[in-house]
């Protein structure tokens, strides 16, 4: 069954039992809850399996699957909210990465992939989605691609560097080049692009934001920090 776990209370249980059916091993299984079945297709592109039970979450609620009393697996810290968190998937999404889980009733942060909050506001349908939901993408197996580990101090670019604020202005000019370097922190990696921060804010660029997402398109980024 699937228990939801609101604002972080740590009122931990099974809410609804799912429907005793057959499921094979590398098949997916969608649901929803029964007010949201035609927003589900609307924006997906297919129906869901099961549209029973009460899911009502907003982005900072945990969710726990139920075996035989038990909790098999988790997301979300059931005693922490999750608005502000990294884990927060308020109009957005998270993913298990590949070859993880289930976790049991510890959450693992580092076996999720995030949009971010707020990644699909003004989206009318997955498929034209900048940041999409990676539907059907998990694989359990263990040649499962693995995250990339960052090294804990960028390299020295050999170029000179396009500070992402620069960027930011450029954009809001409507006034873009071709090709840039920029350097800095890779501080997240979805499966079709990746989150980056500049090292070091600049104060007098403050109106500016000094992060930036790089679309990679449909293939998984693995970049590493440092450009």
């Amino acid at each position: 069954g699937i228990g939801v776990v609101n604002n972080g209370n740590g009122a931990s249980g099974q809410d609804f039992a799912l429907p005793s059916v057959a499921i094979a091993a590398g098949e997916y299984f969608y649901i929803t809850d029964p007010a949201s079945t035609s927003a589900f297709e609307q924006f997906l592109g297919f129906a869901a399996d099961y549209g029973g039970g009460s899911i009502l979450i907003n982005g900072n609620d945990c969710l726990e699957l139920w075996q035989a009393g038990s909790v098999v697996d988790v997301f979300g810290n059931i005693t922490v909210d999750g608005t502000g968190q990294a884990w927060e998937y308020m109009d957005g999404w998270a993913y298990r990465v590949s070859g993880t889980g289930p976790d049991g009733a510890t959450f693992v942060p580092t076996n999720w992939l995030y949009s971010g909050a707020n990644a699909l506001d003004g989206e009318t349908t997955n498929a034209a989605a900048v940041i999409p939901f990676p539907l059907g993408t998990y694989s359990s197996g263990a040649d499962a691609p693995a995250s990339p580990s960052p090294p804990s101090i960028p390299p020295s670019p050999p170029l000179e560097c396009t500070p992402i604020t620069e960027l930011q202005y450029l954009a809001s000019l409507n006034s873009f080049g071709s090709v840039y370097l920029v350097c800095g922190w890779v501080t997240r990696v979805v499966y079709n692009g990746f989150f980056m921060q500049e090292e070091k804010i600049d104060p007098d660029d403050s109106i500016y934001s000094s992060g930036i997402f790089v679309y990679m398109g449909a293939t998984s980024a693995g970049g590493g920090n440092g450009g």
